[in-house]
């Protein structure tokens, strides 16, 4: 999922440069363990939305202040962790609102 992102649309989300993808990509350059696991949970976050928004609500939802999370859940998950965000997807699907 995260490849329909496209380079800029990841860079922003995983937090690294816009071109770091490209380089993953096309194998000019390793991914860091630590990118990997922000790779590995933007995905799943992803592919968490998708089940209860359509995509582009779903990248809103990323970016928009999350009552739940005191935060943007994309600055909580580059900082935090995949973990706190999926419990605020989880709230949204039960449609509890903090």
């Amino acid at each position: 999922m995260l490849r329909e992102l496209g380079n800029n649309q990841a860079a922003e989300l995983i937090g690294v440069s816009r071109s770091q993808p490209s380089r993953w990509r096309r194998r000019h350059e390793r991914i860091s363990p630590e990118n990997e696991r922000r790779i590995l949970d933007l995905d799943y976050v992803l592919a968490r939305l998708r089940r209860i928004f359509p995509e582009q609500q779903a990248r809103i939802w990323l970016r928009s202040h999350n009552a739940h999370l005191g935060a943007r859940p994309v600055d909580v998950l580059r900082l935090r962790g995949a973990e706190p965000v999926i419990g605020a997807i989880d709230a949204e699907e039960q449609g509890a609102y903090a």
